[in-house]
């Protein structure tokens, strides 16, 4: 079973890599660095006292790094704007847990997930991402802090 974290704080930066911001049509094209950060609870209890592993989903809250994008790029409002991922690193860690005696706990996987294409507008369209955290015992995990670096472009070029 997968759960959806609950994101308590985010904080983004969005950098363009290549290409003046001043120029178009190449502004559409540029290449852009969306660094993405916060902290998500969770609820991952253990009463068994074995070794248990439960799946977990982060959907950050992308879209004002894009719309900032958007709005650097001088598209138009009316323009749905998605972004299309090139590269990715993303970190997790847990951050809180509270631990009975000797026990153990982990982020031991990590991925990006991706929205399918979407009638046109691109394709490795970011939407979040998602890991396995594993502990023993009577170890509780409440919390994870993540960091998603992504290296992409703006797509989706189409009026609304």
């Amino acid at each position: 079973m997968t759960q959806d974290a609950i994101i308590e704080e985010q904080n983004w930066v969005m950098i363009p890599i290549s290409g003046s911001v001043l120029t178009l049509p190449d502004n559409a094209q540029r290449n852009w660095l969306m660094l993405l950060t916060g902290i998500a609870s969770i609820a991952f209890v253990n009463t068994t006292g074995l070794w248990t592993c439960e799946n977990f989903n982060i959907y950050p809250n992308w879209q004002a790094a894009v719309d900032y994008a958007k709005q650097l790029s001088k598209l138009p409002s009316s323009y749905k704007v998605v972004f299309q991922v090139q590269q990715w690193a993303p970190f997790i860690t847990i951050n809180s847990a509270y631990d009975l005696s000797g026990n153990a706990f982990s982020v031991d996987h990590w991925d990006i997930l991706f929205s399918p294409d979407l009638g046109g507008y691109g394709h490795n369209i970011f939407k979040g991402i998602t890991f396995r955290a594993v502990r023993i015992a009577k170890a509780d995990v409440y919390r994870v802090g993540f960091q998603i670096t992504l290296f992409g472009s703006l797509g989706g070029f189409a009026s609304i």
